[in-house]
């Protein structure tokens, strides 16, 4: 009953990836790709896998979800965030057993390997009464927003000046 019970998950979780990667494949080349999902994958701190991950995993060895998520990261230029920032590990777990003995991070966030920077931290946050062994994951981006505008087929940049004496004074005399 047991294995017919994970060769189920292992199939499903093929189909699961299978799906991620084509929805991956047909999001516009330009648009930040943020994957959260509780992909039930315990990641390690092995040496070998740290341009992908962080050093500050929960677990110190990968499950085969794991090397899965390691896998499909690697293949599309991602990062996995959720390792990437210290944090004590009682913030880093996202799932408890019901006895309370164990601990996982189940829930995982893959970012952009060009995006890394606008990850500023990813945690949890076990006060969230919502009845449930799962614990709210949270995660802080920040956004670079272009103030850029096309005319007639020039780029040029529009800044906000705060200051409107000096961009009127700068309009008459001409200078830059």
């Amino acid at each position: 009953m047991r294995l017919q019970r994970y060769l189920m998950m292992k199939k499903q979780m093929g189909f699961f990836f299978d799906a991620l990667e084509q929805a991956n494949d047909i999001s516009p080349r330009n648009d930040i790709k943020i994957v959260l999902s509780d992909f039930n994958a315990q990641v390690g701190k092995e040496a070998v896998n740290f341009p992908t991950t962080g050093t500050y995993s929960l677990h110190n060895l990968k499950n085969d979800s794991g090397s899965r998520l390691i896998q499909f990261a690697v293949s599309r230029n991602m990062i996995i965030g959720s390792t990437l920032h210290p944090h004590k590990d009682i913030h880093n777990c996202t799932w408890r057993s019901p006895e309370g003995v164990t601990f996982n991070w189940t829930y995982h966030l893959l970012i952009e390997r060009r995006h890394k920077s606008n990850l500023m931290n990813v945690r949890s946050y076990r006060g969230a009464n919502i009845d449930s062994k799962h614990h709210l994951a949270n995660a802080r981006l920040r956004a670079w927003i272009s103030n850029v505008k096309q005319v007639t087929g020039i780029r040029t940049n529009q800044y906000i000046y705060p200051n409107w004496r000096l961009l009127k004074w700068r309009n008459n005399t001409g200078k830059k």
